[in-house]
């Protein structure tokens, strides 16, 4: 107890130490313990219960986690140690904000390239922590503030309202843009503001000159790629579920095994669960989404393509034309294909087209005007319903 005495001590002090793997082990629980008997404010038992040692940072801990349930501490392997040749940690404090913050930096979302259950589950932990943040800190948590904003809209519109959590407003950027520029421009000497100009027109002759120096084909062919219609960009193929599992993590989760017409078949995680058992999608021949860029976690290959009503209470799988094999390409209407061999995410190219996909009175599949079609062998439908949404 008298090391682990001396480590807390060191711990709570610093709010941050180098540790072996053992030690970290060792102190996490007493740290948990710590900063739930912190939690519970004007509480003298669970005052008593924190040791003279500390009892300064009684104040600090407790509101600092309010609104976290657990992971408070959080291990990071550093280097070997000389002396023993030990793996070194160094032991920190862990916040949700904090742990947010660092894994969206180089993703849009927690679990694939769109909004998922575990972005919902992640807003409802952290909404209270996040409101109570000053506008300068969630401008420096871009990507955390900004999946925040995303998030909670797509709840709001998705629930009508009737979401339990209170609406964080997030209006500020323009504010603090428009003040920074101003602050900024007053702050300017003449003297700087007239190297600027320089720059601005040294600047503008060299991006004139540079234009001149391009090649007419150069420009032509970029001319061409950017005025591909989107929906000549995606690749959608006809696919034959070889096999369906359960997903390990979560239990609406379907993890197939479907030949698109490659050397290997592709696994695509997808949430039909819900909608139909694992025997009647076995076997199926169906649509699939093949260019999209693979999702983490359970490693998914493309998105199995479906057709809801407007409440989404009913799911059907789009069915591909009579004789039509795996490895098919779809069509879409006069619309010349040009796949990418992957999207990229940013320019959301899937998004900017999907909400025109749609059925109509025939049950035959559109995007906008343009059939869903496998050219010489017929038109893909759904199954029954009329007016959907095909995603």
């Amino acid at each position: 107890m008298s090391e682990i005495r001396e480590l807390l001590t060191e711990f709570f002090k610093s709010e941050g130490m180098s540790v072996t793997r053992g030690q970290a082990r060792r102190l996490r629980p007493f740290i948990a313990r710590c900063v739930e008997y912190s939690k519970k404010g004007a509480n003298w038992h669970a005052y008593k219960k924190l040791n003279w040692w500390f009892r300064d940072l009684y104040t600090d801990i407790g509101p600092r986690f309010a609104f976290d349930k657990g992971g408070y501490f959080r291990i990071f392997r550093t280097a070997f140690r000389m002396e023993d040749k030990a793996v070194t940690w160094y032991g920190a404090w862990s916040s949700i904000i904090k742990f947010l913050s660092e894994v969206l930096k180089k993703q849009t979302y927690l679990a694939s390239h769109d909004i998922s259950i575990a972005d919902y589950f992640a807003l409802d932990k952290c909404s209270a922590s996040f409101a109570l943040l000053k506008d300068e800190e969630r401008v420096k948590l871009y990507g955390l503030t900004r999946w925040f904003n995303t998030v909670q809209k797509s709840v709001w519109k998705n629930s009508n309202g009737t979401f339990n959590l209170e609406k964080v407003q997030l209006n500020f950027y323009k504010e603090l843009d428009a003040k920074k520029s101003i602050e900024s421009s007053l702050n300017e000497t003449p003297a700087v503001k007239q190297t600027k100009d320089t720059k601005k027109e040294n600047e503008k002759k060299t991006k004139t000159e540079k234009d001149k120096n391009q090649k007419p084909k150069a420009n032509a062919q970029k001319e061409t790629t950017d005025d591909v219609p989107a929906i000549c960009k995606l690749d959608v193929r006809v696919g034959k579920v070889l096999s369906v599992k359960k997903h390990e993590q979560a239990d609406s989760l379907y993890v197939e095994q479907i030949d698109v017409g490659e050397e290997k078949p592709r696994t695509i995680v997808s949430g039909l669960v819900k909608y139909m058992t694992a025997e009647e999608l076995q076997g199926k021949m169906l649509l699939v989404m093949c260019n999209l860029k693979p999702a983490r976690g359970v490693l998914s290959e493309g998105m199995v393509l479906a057709a809801s009503d407007a409440e989404k209470t009913k799911v059907e799988l789009l069915v591909p034309p009579p004789g039509a094999i795996a490895g098919d390409v779809i069509s879409f209407g006069d619309f010349e294909r040009k796949p990418e061999s992957i999207l990229n995410p940013k320019k959301k190219i899937f998004e900017s087209v999907q909400p025109d996909f749609t059925t109509d009175d025939k049950l035959v599949a559109y995007y906008k005007d343009a059939v869903f079609q496998v050219k010489g062998k017929g038109v893909v439908k759904a199954p029954s319903i009329a007016k959907a949404n095909i995603k």
